[in-house]
């Protein structure tokens, strides 16, 4: 795990470099919630914050035609509670 750099501001991708599973693999929708919940309690986020976060995901999905992959559904889910949080606050 890097120790200076980006890494100590957002601990959520402190990724190695060594694939650890098989990137084909699916994740578990009990992975995704406890990604989900470690980033709420950290952040500190209201349940409208998580409410709206799931909205940009799935507008992102429709209509901006992405796929959830293995290897990008932890920065998607983080990048909409942090776009989410900023709209909430700014609203």
């Amino acid at each position: 795990m890097p120790t200076s750099g980006l890494a100590n501001l957002f601990p959520f991708f402190a990724f190695s470099t060594r694939v650890e599973k098989d990137i084909s693999e699916i994740p578990q929708p009990a992975e995704i919630e406890k990604f989900a919940v470690k980033i709420m309690h950290a952040m500190k986020l209201s349940n409208e914050v998580c409410l709206l976060a799931l909205i940009f995901i799935e507008r992102l999905l429709k209509i901006g035609k992405v796929q959830l992959l293995t290897i990008n559904w932890k920065p998607i889910l983080y990048a909409a509670f942090l776009v989410a949080a900023k709209y909430w606050e700014d609203f």
